[in-house]
């Protein structure tokens, strides 16, 4: 929350004072959000919503851009390296945590079991036995086909769990 919340204050002094260290005070805080929680890369869209001056709305866009690009650079660039994708850590397994039968919102189910746990024992079973790489592709293709038979459901949880987000994370 302090990442987000941050990033979109530093990104609004930019606007209002028309500086270019804020606008890259906002885009560390939102590379560093988007490393801990990849899910957050909407961030990136902040910048979208101003438009009351076009020009020091390019500069200061370009400038949060590259400062939330450079900061999320050596992550992906160790990914790169070492599996010749670029990826995130761990993002797909948090799509699939949010988008599969048990999901709840949370990283537990409603009685309080992890949500891995909670999954059917050939689909864990299938996870433990492969590497980093193959685990984020079964978990995004597993919570992928879990959005396609129900786009809806899927805009409804996403707007949940903002809501949890902001508000408060159901405890189960």
């Amino acid at each position: 929350t302090f990442l987000i919340l941050g990033a979109a204050l530093a990104f609004v002094e930019a606007m209002r004072r028309g500086r270019a260290g804020w606008a890259a005070a906002g885009g560390l805080a939102a590379g560093l959000g988007i490393l801990t929680r990849p899910d957050l890369i909407c961030l990136l869209a902040l910048p979208l919503g101003w438009a009351r001056k076009p020009r020091r709305t390019a500069k200061a866009a370009g400038v949060f851009w590259a400062a939330a690009v450079l900061t999320v650079l050596p992550c992906l660039a160790r990914n790169h390296r070492l599996h010749w994708r670029w990826i995130l850590q761990d993002s797909a397994e948090l799509l699939w945590r949010g988008n599969n039968p048990n999901e709840t919102g949370t990283t537990v189910t409603r009685d309080g079991t992890p949500q891995f746990l909670a999954a059917l024992p050939e689909f864990r079973e299938r996870i433990r036995r492969v590497g980093e790489l193959e685990r984020e592709d079964i978990f995004r293709s597993e919570a992928v086909e879990y959005i396609r038979r129900d786009p809806g459901g899927f805009i409804r949880r996403a707007l949940r769990n903002a809501a949890a987000f902001w508000w408060f994370t159901p405890s189960y």
